[in-house]
């Protein structure tokens, strides 16, 4: 309610302002010559991340008496080191207007990621999943640990070349833009799983590590992509609704490396698997934007962005290799979704 109140109380404040200004916010005089032809601006973005899987990385097994069978109790999951925790990331933008109707553009979004967890278990009961054809490595090297170490980090950088064309519809209050372009698009995951003994006093140090399991996927997205921005108008020249939209079809170059160890023993195992798959982005957005002084405007809103056929660190963990386990099954088929709350500013010059 908050927010509402002073964007309200801002409003009406600037309202003279941007009355007597309202005709300088056009890119064009009135006589058809250019006001501005660049704009640039930038959007902070708080973003969350949802749809990858959550694999059980972590159980404990506590028996029963008179022949019950145990109870298995999940304690760590992906989910607590990668989805449904926020991030700041950033967009930024610059274009040039080449006349009434065209404009081209270059942008750039990134943000990273970063988080870890623990599991503690002075009766050293914790376990991980079994390994496929390698229930031996599993047992050496996660089963009864006392301590259970997970952690993950990511970045997604995005770029973008766009040509935009606006269209304006006869009587009608409203315009829209068409978008088409070139987007490159890398996606890189870490996530490590480390397995502690030894456990003195109910403190994880002194220790020693028994076991390592390291996942890392680089996803490099090449392709073409199209969209429309719609612009309505709300309130004069100072307030508008901005819609937008874009799609594009990628080529997707999967990264997988696999680093495996076994402390007790001194095995180590590695194994990586390079591809390319088909891949599909889909972004939207939805904006207020709030037009302050000559050329320069606030935006409020809200960004989504789907990607799909990526390879995301913890699909790898129940089919990734480990010492003995020679078949890769790696998995390329995950989706993703990022979305967030935005704020940002734009200047016309």
């Amino acid at each position: 309610m908050r927010p509402t109140l002073i964007l309200t109380a801002a409003l009406v404040l600037l309202a003279p302002v941007g009355a007597r200004a309202a005709g300088e916010n056009d890119p064009y005089r009135d006589d058809g010559t250019m006001r501005y032809r660049f704009y640039t601006g930038g959007e902070l973005l708080y973003m969350e991340r949802d749809g990858t899987p959550d694999v059980e990385v972590t159980h404990n097994i506590r028996s029963q008496c008179c022949a019950l069978p145990p109870i298995v109790t999940e304690v760590i999951g992906t989910d607590d080191v990668i989805d449904d925790d926020e991030e700041f990331g950033g967009r930024l933008f610059l274009g040039m207007r080449l006349n009434r109707s065209s404009a081209v553009e270059a942008v750039y979004m990134g943000w990273g990621h970063s988080r870890s967890t623990s599991a503690f278990s002075p009766f050293e009961d914790l376990n991980a999943f079994e390994f496929p054809d390698a229930s031996s490595f599993a047992d050496g090297a996660f089963d009864d640990a006392a301590v259970h170490d997970l952690e993950f980090d990511s970045e997604f950088h995005s770029g973008e070349i766009n040509y935009r064309h606006a269209v304006q519809v006869d009587g009608a209050d409203y315009r829209f833009n068409l978008l088409a372009g070139l987007r490159g698009i890398r996606l890189e995951e870490n996530l490590d799983l480390t397995s502690w003994d030894s456990v003195l006093f109910g403190t994880p140090p002194p220790a020693f590590i028994i076991g390592e399991y390291d996942i890392s996927t680089r996803n490099t997205l090449i392709g073409a992509q199209v969209g429309v921005e719609t612009f309505v108008p709300l309130w004069a020249d100072r307030l508008d609704l901005d819609l937008y939209f874009v799609a594009g079809g990628y080529a997707n170059q999967t990264n997988i490396y696999v680093d495996s160890f076994e402390g007790n023993s001194g095995t180590r195992g590695r194994q990586s698997e390079i591809d390319w798959e088909p891949a599909a982005v889909i972004e939207s957005a939805i904006h207020l934007n709030v037009r302050l002084w000559r050329g320069v405007k606030m935006t409020l809103g809200y960004r989504a962005i789907y990607i799909n056929n990526i390879a995301a660190a913890a699909e790898q963990f129940p089919r990734s290799g480990s010492p003995g386990d020679t078949n890769k099954n790696f998995d390329v088929s995950s989706d993703t979704v990022f979305h967030g709350a935005s704020l940002g500013l734009g200047i016309d010059f």
